[in-house]
């Protein structure tokens, strides 16, 4: 069972799939977003107002800036790791996942305390196959999330 559905009971159900698949463009380059279009529920409750980021240079773009179905299958390999280790205990939700031209980067939003307390060193050296920025950042209006 996900967060939304501990949540908002067996309404948000439906909505916890809600993935969606948007494109754009970023420097004339093809621009790939999935959103969790049923995380705007939690973002009302301004409970998670604190955004985490991770972008992870690709390792050997083909000349579109995507990465090989080897690299891909590495960084949802990664994907799946943070949201394990985030999402344990209900202190965040992810929310975006964006791969852009040379990069893939996942997007969460997580509790005030969670954030302060978290120290990303321990997840992050498990990640052997790619380098990785991370940033934390206050956000409780969800800006990044709204505007995609």
């Amino acid at each position: 069972m996900g967060i939304l559905s501990r949540l908002f009971g067996s309404q948000a159900h439906a909505e916890e799939r809600g993935w969606i698949v948007k494109t754009g463009t970023k420097a004339g380059k093809k621009l790939f977003v999935r959103k969790n279009n049923g995380a705007g529920t939690v973002a009302n409750r301004k409970t998670f107002n604190y955004r985490l980021g991770f972008a992870f240079p690709l390792n050997s773009p083909n000349q579109n800036g995507d990465p090989s179905q080897g690299e891909l299958a590495e960084l949802n390999k990664i994907e799946d790791l943070l949201v394990e280790r985030l999402e344990k205990h209900e202190n965040a939700l992810q929310v975006l996942a964006i791969r852009g031209p040379g990069f893939q980067e996942y997007v969460f939003y997580v509790k005030e305390e969670f954030a302060k307390n978290w120290s990303e060193k321990e997840t992050l050296a498990s990640i052997k196959s790619h380098k990785v920025q991370s940033y934390r950042e206050k956000d409780a209006d969800w800006t990044v999330y709204y505007s995609m």
